[in-house]
């Protein structure tokens, strides 16, 4: 065998072993959604009563009565679209809405990989980070639209660098529609897809003399359609109304929000999980194996600039800034290479690293989400004894932490579920009383 067929056998079996590896991970970050009944989010009982008033509005008067269905797009409908199509399909309307969680998933972890593989060429090692990372704070709060969407951007953004050769007017029809499925995802993906993008082709300018402003200008003509369709047909929310709250501290816990999963949740397993994940990422990187690509810079410094000037909420959308860091973070692990060995003791010591890691924090949030599995039963076992179309009155009292545990906050959701009933706060907090 020469030499190419021999590099070709081995190219061969590094894409084997990585899809192994790759297919058990997806295994172990899925365990939390699959062992238990409800994920243990703050926001998952208003989601769910939400996809029960979506699919049996038509069958229920009571919540014609209480609820209104709007006819107008939001740009935050990941969910809204998917859910309600697994259900018709069959799915129980629970099963489906965990399926959706699990979908998130999939979809972000593959999205930075495939990103990894466009970027590298070859089999997307470093991209396996990501795995660590899928169980942030604000995954864990509940903003699955907003990851959902984050997955798609790497998608979108591999796919831009993958087909630069096609024609411009295919690019345009492709990317114009890209976008507008960004769009109906969640508005702030699509931002930070377009912030991506500009990093992107300026970095892509500064390799060319004189510079291809042109091209450049062409690359933006991609969001005109959706622009359009945004400030035509989709619903605005409450304006801008930019409010910034403790600036330094909110971008403080941006970066935390980043690293930490939840408050409330055991800090010496946080402490050793990302500990060991710090430790592991400067080995690789003082020995060589791990490698950033020049252009990552560049790319994420619209996104940096964007955090330092976002407010805390906007269009009453919470959270804005804090956000963006996680969005940052994903797309540096998909322009990491790995430069190591791919086989050998050192590989195995390394690939049973992160996957040790991984599996700990797997381990940490499916344990919390048993103990906020069997406190929405007990409520939900309360709700039971209302009856159906009653009026619940909903008190979230003020509290110094946000993130209680269990977080039952919104646990008057599942009333929504089980008993028609209203609850004045469906997917609103106090002095943001937004009615569906």
């Amino acid at each position: 065998m020469d030499s190419n067929g021999a590099r070709s056998v081995r190219r061969n079996q590094g894409w084997v072993v990585f899809l192994l590896i790759y297919i058990i991970l997806i295994g172990i970050v899925l365990l939390p959604v699959i062992l238990n009944p409800y994920p243990g989010m703050p926001d998952y009982p208003n989601h769910l009563a939400r996809m029960s008033i979506l699919t049996e509005w038509h069958k229920s008067s009571w919540l014609q009565q209480y609820y209104v269905l709007l006819d107008v797009p939001v740009p935050n409908m990941a969910m809204d679209i998917i859910v309600p199509v697994l259900y018709e399909l069959g799915m129980e309307l629970e099963i489906a809405t965990r399926t959706l969680v699990g979908i998130t998933i999939v979809v972000l972890v593959t999205g930075v990989s495939f990103l990894g593989y466009t970027i590298s060429g070859s089999v997307p090692w470093a991209s396996l980070l990501v795995f660590a990372f899928v169980y942030n704070r604000y995954f864990i709060w509940g903003f699955l639209n907003y990851f959902f969407g984050l997955g798609l951007v790497c998608w979108v953004l591999a796919l831009w660098i993958l087909l630069r050769e096609i024609s411009w007017v295919k690019r345009l029809i492709l990317f114009s529609t890209l976008n507008i499925l960004l769009l109906y995802t969640h508005l702030m993906v699509i931002g930070i897809f377009g912030l991506t993008l500009v990093g992107y082709e300026l970095w892509r300018g500064t390799r060319r003399c004189p510079w291809d402003y042109r091209g450049f200008l062409l690359s933006l003509s991609q969001f005109v359609i959706p622009l359009v369709l945004y400030i035509v047909i989709f619903q605005h929310g409450t304006g801008l109304q930019p409010i910034y709250n403790d600036i330094l501290l909110s971008k403080i816990y941006g970066i935390l929000g980043t690293f930490i999963t939840y408050k409330t949740y055991n800090f010496y397993y946080e402490f050793i999980i990302m500990a060991g994940l710090m430790v592991f990422v400067i080995w690789g990187f003082r020995n060589g194996y791990l490698s950033m690509r020049r252009e990552a810079g560049i790319i994420i410094l619209p996104l940096i600039f964007a955090f330092a000037v976002l407010p805390w909420r906007m269009m009453g959308s919470w959270f804005l800034d804090r956000r963006l860091p996680i969005a940052a973070l994903l797309l540096i692990i998909g322009f990491l290479s790995w430069n190591g060995p791919i086989r050998g003791r050192q590989a195995i010591l390394a690939v049973g690293a992160m996957m040790a890691i991984i599996a700990l924090k797997a381990y940490v949030i499916s344990w919390h989400w048993n103990k906020a599995s069997l406190a929405f039963t007990d409520y939900r076992r309360s709700f039971a004894e209302l009856d159906i179309g009653s009026r619940v009155f909903t008190f979230m009292g003020p509290s110094k932490h946000q993130e209680e545990f269990p977080p039952v906050r919104h646990v008057a959701g599942l009333a929504v579920v089980d008993r028609d009933v209203f609850i004045p706060n469906l997917f609103a907090y106090p002095l943001d009383l937004e009615i569906v």
